[in-house]
C-alpha cells in the first residue's frame, strides 16, 4: 500500500511541477485601464508539449489553461467576477445582468477581455507568438470606460 502511495505521490508532483510557471518563462504585467493590475504569464508544459497561460487582475485568477488556439477570452462568469472586483464596473452589473436575460450571453461589443495570439508557431522544441490584449468596457452608443487592442512583448518559451 506504501508503495502504490508513494508512486501516487510522485506522479501527482510531477504533474503540479510540470505545470507550474518557472523564472524563465514569459510574463508581462501592466495596468491598461488605469484602474486594474493585469499580468499575463505563458508558461512551458514539457510533458505534452503544450503552453499553459494565466491571467491575473488584481491578484485574482481568471484564466488558467492550456492555449488550444489563437485566443483566450474571459466568459460570462469570468466577466461578472470583474464586475465585481472592479469598483468602476460595479454600477454596470444590473445593464449586464438585463443583456444576459434578454441575450442569454454578454455581448463582447459591449464587455471583453481577451488575449489573442498573432502567428502562433508550435514546435517540438518552443512556443513563439505576437500576444495582444483586446478588451471592451462598457462600451455603449460609443462611450467606452476602455476600449483597446495593445500589442504585448513577443512570446519565445522553451521545452
Amino acid at each position: 500500500m506504501k508503495i502504490v502511495s508513494l508512486t501516487f505521490l510522485l506522479f501527482f508532483l510531477a504533474a503540479v511541477s510540470a505545470a507550474t510557471p518557472k523564472e524563465d518563462d514569459w510574463k508581462y504585467c501592466f495596468d491598461p485601464w488605469g484602474f486594474a493590475d493585469i499580468c499575463f504569464e505563458a508558461y512551458a508544459i514539457p510533458d505534452t508539449l503544450t503552453v499553459g497561460i494565466e491571467l491575473t487582475i488584481n491578484g485574482a485568477v481568471f484564466v488558467k489553461e492550456q492555449i488550444s488556439g489563437e485566443d483566450i477570452c474571459l466568459d460570462d462568469d469570468e466577466l461578472l467576477k470583474l464586475l465585481e472586483l472592479i469598483p468602476v464596473l460595479r454600477p454596470y452589473k444590473a445593464l449586464i445582468n438585463g443583456m444576459i436575460a434578454l441575450e442569454g450571453r454578454i455581448n463582447a461589443e459591449v464587455f471583453k477581455v481577451c488575449l489573442k495570439f498573432d502567428d502562433p508557431v508550435f514546435t517540438k522544441d518552443d512556443f513563439q507568438a505576437d500576444p495582444h490584449f483586446d478588451y471592451n468596457l462598457m462600451c455603449i452608443k460609443d462611450h467606452c470606460i476602455a476600449k483597446g487592442d495593445e500589442k504585448l512583448p513577443h512570446i519565445n518559451i522553451h521545452f
